[in-house]
This record gives C-alpha cells, sequence and structure tokens, in this order.
C-alpha cells in the first residue's frame, strides 16, 4: 500500500542519520527538514516535531524552508493535543514575510480556537479564509469548516461547501495524509446526509470514507466509519437488510480485491 511504502522509504532513508556528523550544519538543517515534512505526511506527528526541531537547531539558511519548517511543526503539536506548543510555533510562524504566511496562519489559528471551543470565532477566520485558499489547504478549508457546521448545527451553511466538491475532486492528492483528509471528507458527507435523513446516501458516503482509510493504513478510521453504520437505528426492516447487504458487499470486495477495493 502507499502508507506503507511511505513508512518504508522513511524509514530506510533515517539511515542517513547515523552519518550526520559528516554534514554541514546547512545540510543537516535541510535533512531534518525534508524527514519532518515526510513524516508529517505519514502522520507520524510525533516524529515530525521531534525532526523539525532539530532542523531549527541545524541552520536553515532559505527563509521559507525555515518557515516551513515551524509550520510543521506547529501543525505538529496541534495534531498531538499540545496547544500550548502549537501557539508557541505559530506566533513564530507568523514572524515571516513570505505571501502564503498571512493565510495559512489564519487557518492554524482557527484551528487552536476550535481547540478551545471558540467556535464562532473559528467559523469567522474560515468562511473569510476559503475564497483565497490554494489547492494545498482548500480541502483542509472545507473540512474543518464542515466539521464546525455539524457541531453548531448550520446544515445550510453544509449545503454551500458541497458546492465546491468538483473542484476538490479535481485535487491530486499524493500524501497519505492527504488521502486520509480526503477520507475525512466523506465521512463528514456520511454524517451530514444521515442528519438530514438520506439513509441510503450517508451509508455510501461512509462506505467510501472506510475504503480511502483503508488504502492508507488507518484501519481504526475504516473501523469508525463501519461502526457507524452498524450503529445506525432504523424501525424499517428493509433498510436493515439494505444496511446489512451493502456492508456484506463491503466486506466481500475487501477479501476479494485486496487493497483495490
Amino acid at each position: 500500500m502507499l502508507a506503507t511504502l511511505g513508512l518504508t522509504e522513511y524509514a530506510s532513508g533515517k539511515v542517513i542519520i547515523d552519518f550526520e556528523e559528516f554534514l554541514t550544519s546547512e545540510e543537516m538543517g535541510v535533512m531534518y527538514y525534508k524527514f519532518s515534512v515526510h513524516a508529517y505526511n505519514l502522520c507520524l506527528f510525533e516524529e515530525s516535531v521531534e525532526m523539525g526541531k532539530k532542523a531549527l537547531h541545524a541552520k536553515i539558511s532559505d527563509t521559507r524552508m525555515r518557515a516551513n519548517t515551524i509550520q510543521a511543526v506547529c501543525n505538529g503539536y496541534y495534531y498531538l493535543g499540545d496547544y500550548e506548543k502549537a501557539k508557541e510555533y505559530l506566533d513564530r510562524y507568523k514572524e515571516f514575510l513570505l505571501p502564503e504566511v498571512k493565510d495559512n496562519a489564519n487557518v492554524l489559528e482557527a484551528m487552536l480556537h476550535t481547540a478551545y471551543g471558540n467556535h464562532e470565532l473559528a467559523i469567522s477566520i474560515l468562511q473569510k479564509n476559503l475564497p483565497h485558499c490554494g489547492e494545498f489547504t482548500l480541502l483542509h478549508v472545507v473540512n474543518f469548516l464542515f466539521t464546525l457546521y455539524l457541531q453548531t448545527g448550520n446544515l445550510s451553511a453544509i449545503e454551500e461547501l458541497v458546492q465546491l466538491e468538483e473542484k476538490l475532486l479535481s485535487i491530486t492528492y499524493v500524501t497519505p495524509f492527504k488521502k486520509a483528509e480526503l477520507a475525512h471528507y466523506f465521512k463528514l458527507k456520511g454524517e451530514y446526509f444521515l442528519l438530514t435523513e438520506k439513509l441510503e446516501v450517508g451509508i455510501n458516503f461512509y462506505l467510501e470514507a472506510a475504503k480511502r482509510y483503508s488504502k492508507v493504513d488507518l484501519i481504526n478510521l475504516e473501523s469508525e466509519c463501519l461502526q457507524q453504520i452498524t450503529n445506525i437505528h432504523t424501525t424499517n426492516n428493509g433498510d436493515i437488510v439494505s444496511i446489512f447487504e451493502k456492508l456484506g458487499t463491503y466486506y466481500d470486495n475487501k477479501v476479494r480485491k485486496g487493497d483495490n477495493l
């Protein structure tokens, strides 16, 4: 699988660390920066933070690379749940006078507001940022807004987000992290359609999310999607039969086709 291949490359590449004494401080900084980004894309957030901090302790003369390293460390701390550290590195990231920093910092700030329960402020920031999102951040911002709209019961706003789907699906997602984000988008759609009582559509999106999580080895998240389906309460026996038929087909395909679900 792609995620397994990425992990193999990452692990084998780390052999070079044994020879870091032969590298200049600049070369060491670039090496640890690349490891930090690679680890982040593999959802290895603890290692991403560790490698990023080592990169910053070494010498990185390229301004954008240094800014990207600080951003990766900030994101890593956020996903590890250490919001104080994430805020510390966000403040450092904001100091860079690069064109992309303002929008990226706004997204990071909204993430932290969400973590502290300030949903309305986070929504306001993300809504202002949405029209300016490039391919790198669009999916991320859409997912955050989608989640916040579900939490606040703003279902009409979700309908507007879904209008961006054609653009979202036109983007090529390469890393396991981005592929997992796309799976999360389909999971959110599944939840939305169940809330709007479109049972079959919602189940189909949960199955799509499960399939995509499976392809990047996030088996716990795949199982979570499938469990959500089995937890659906219905008084219609025909619906119950349909649900278990869909689950049966999913598992049959997984056994028969393996990675090519």
